[in-house]
C-alpha cells in the first residue's frame, strides 16, 4: 500500500496541500503562491533564506485491511531529504539523516486499523550544514553553503559555481506500507559473468532475507528464459541473512 497521497505541509506555523508527489518544501511553497520561483531573476538569493526554517508533512490515511492479516507490517521510506524524524499516530519511530538510504520500521504495533497519521518532521539542512562548518571548517568548492560535506544530502542542493544554493527537505521517493509472515525479502542484488567468448552467462542472485520464525524455510529462485524454459536453483534457510544463488 503506497502513501503517497493526501500530504499537507507546516512550514511556519502555516498549513500548505501539498499539490504534487514527491513532496518538498520549495515544490510546496511555489505551488501555493507562498514563495517566488528560485530560477527566476535574483530570486534565488531570497528562495536560499526559506530553508533556515524547519518544517513538516503530515498525511492521514486508513490501512487496507488485509495488511493486518500479516504477522508483521513494514513502514518504508525509499527516500527521506534529509535530517528527518518519523512519526506514526504521535509515536516517534525512528530519525534519518542520509538522502540516500532506505528507511525501514516494524509498525505492526503502531498502527490503527481505523485513521493514522503519519508525520515528518526535517530539521533546517542550510543551519546544520553552516554549525558543522563552525565546529569543524572544511575546504569546500567556491559558491556552496560552507559545511555542505558534513550532511549525507545531495551536495548540488547547496550550490556550484553557476547554480543556485537551495537546500530543500521533503520525501523524494516512495512511502509504502507491507505486511509479511515468516519472513521478508528486503533487497536483491544481482551479478553476472561471461565467459572469455561471451557464450555462457554465470548468474548470481543475492536476495537479503529477514526471518523471523523458528521454522527452515526453503528459497527458490526461478528464472524464464526468452525461449520458455524455466532455470530454477533452491536453497535452504535457517536464520536472517544475505544468502547466494549462481545458475
Amino acid at each position: 500500500m503506497l502513501l503517497n497521497n493526501n500530504w499537507k505541509m507546516k512550514y511556519k506555523n502555516r498549513e500548505y496541500p501539498c499539490k504534487r508527489f514527491p513532496v518538498s518544501m520549495y515544490q510546496t511553497l511555489i505551488m501555493n503562491g507562498a514563495a517566488d520561483d528560485p530560477y527566476y531573476g535574483e530570486n534565488q538569493y531570497e528562495a536560499k533564506e526559506l530553508s533556515r526554517e524547519d518544517c513538516e508533512f503530515f498525511c492521514d490515511f486508513v490501512p487496507e485491511g488485509e495488511l493486518f492479516q500479516s504477522e508483521r507490517i513494514t513502514m518504508t521510506f525509499y527516500g527521506l531529504d534529509t535530517l528527518a524524524q518519523v512519526y506514526l499516530n504521535g509515536d516517534l519511530l525512528f530519525n534519518s539523516d542520509n538522502m540516500f538510504v532506505t528507511c525501514r520500521h516494524d509498525v505492526t504495533q503502531n498502527l490503527l486499523k481505523g485513521k493514522n497519521r503519519l508525520t515528518v518532521k526535517f530539521s533546517s539542512p542550510l543551519v546544520y550544514a553552516e554549525n558543522a562548518y563552525k565546529d569543524r571548517p572544511l575546504y569546500g568548492v567556491e559558491g556552496t553553503v560552507p559545511g555542505y560535506q558534513h550532511i549525507r544530502k545531495a551536495h548540488y542542493s547547496f550550490g556550484w559555481d553557476w547554480g543556485p544554493q537551495l537546500p530543500d527537505m521533503g520525501i523524494w521517493r516512495d512511502v509504502e506500507l507491507t505486511g509479511s509472515s515468516v519472513c521478508s525479502i528486503e533487497s536483491v542484488y544481482f551479478k553476472q559473468r561471461f565467459s572469455e567468448d561471451y557464450k555462457r552467462l554465470t548468474l548470481s542472485v543475492i536476495p537479503q532475507i529477514n526471518l523471523w520464525d523458528i521454522k527452515p524455510l526453503e528459497l527458490l529462485i526461478e528464472i524464464k528464459l526468452s525461449d520458455g524454459r524455466s532455470l530454477i536453483s533452491r536453497k535452504s534457510l535457517s536464520k536472517s541473512e544475505k544468502t547466494e544463488f549462481t545458475v
